[in-house]
């Protein structure tokens, strides 16, 4: 079934990167209202609160983001006047083509730019993910689904664990989050937000496995968690340009090539992707 048929996975995908995109519009201005936003939550005025300008540059990061463009229906989105219809006309653009997804890297260090990677690639990667998570009973995410560690991991590979739904967490402290977990729990977040988690969730259920990325998770951290009763916790290491290259379960181990990357002949220095 492909992603986008999801309705959860395309509202979340859509909504963070909406609210994203806002935020760098509107530094320290007007939040937006929390997730989940109904399908009549309007664009504008009463709403989001979106004026021209700033549906033009979000209506343009999705366009980006999922290649509305190869459907010819991207200038769709500056004629709705919903989020629901936003949802219908990316739905209806993505049945046409999902060959292909942009993601942008973070900006730290340097300006942010755009990596597209194809859907091919990335279920290459779940493939191999799944391996590593199966038995998942539900997947619990803290960080956006636009961001192509997100995509990965609380998009496809729920799917492709077959799991119904997936947990939003962002909005719990450590505390609650802690009382919420559940045997079989698969919980993706990143290192600050597991360092909250080691500090102030306390003794954790047993059984509960954990993904971290976006960064290196501090040793002290990994090792907290576990103390605390986390199963394992997988870090993966990668960026938006590469997606996922290699792994590890252990703080300070070497991290385990992803089995479709291998290391250059020629070059021991350089990796090429099968």
């Amino acid at each position: 079934m492909p992603w986008h048929t999801r309705t959860d996975a395309l509202e979340r995908f859509v909504a963070d990167l909406i609210a994203d995109e806002v935020s760098q519009l509107r530094p320290g201005g007007a939040p937006l209202p929390p997730q989940p936003w109904s399908p009549d939550l309007a664009l504008h005025e009463g709403g989001l609160g979106l004026d021209s300008l700033e549906r033009l540059s979000v209506a343009s990061a999705l366009n980006e983001a999922l290649h509305l463009h190869e459907s010819g229906l991207e200038d769709l989105l500056l004629a709705r006047q919903r989020f629901g219809e936003w949802l219908e006309v990316v739905a209806a653009g993505l049945a046409e083509f999902d060959a292909r997804l942009t993601f942008r890297t973070s900006g730290s260090s340097g300006s942010a730019k755009p990596c597209t990677h194809t859907l091919a690639s990335l279920q290459q990667e779940v493939e191999h993910l799944a391996t590593l998570t199966a038995g998942a009973g539900r997947v619990l995410t803290a960080v956006p689904a636009h961001h192509i560690y997100g995509f990965l991991f609380t998009v496809l590979l729920p799917a492709r664990l077959g799991c119904e739904h997936v947990h939003d967490v962002r909005r719990q402290t450590p505390q609650a989050l802690a009382t919420l977990l559940k045997p079989g729990d698969l919980l993706i977040s990143h290192p600050a937000h597991w360092a909250l988690v080691a500090r102030h969730a306390g003794r954790l259920p047993a059984g509960v496995h954990g993904i971290t990325s976006t960064a290196p998770c501090p040793d002290d951290v990994a090792q907290a968690l576990v103390a605390n009763g986390l199963a394992t916790l997988t870090q993966v290491y990668g960026s938006s340009e590469t997606a996922g290259i290699g792994t590890r379960t252990a703080a300070s181990a070497s991290y385990q090539l992803m089995p479709f990357w291998s290391r250059d002949a020629g070059d021991g220095t350089r990796l090429l992707r099968m």
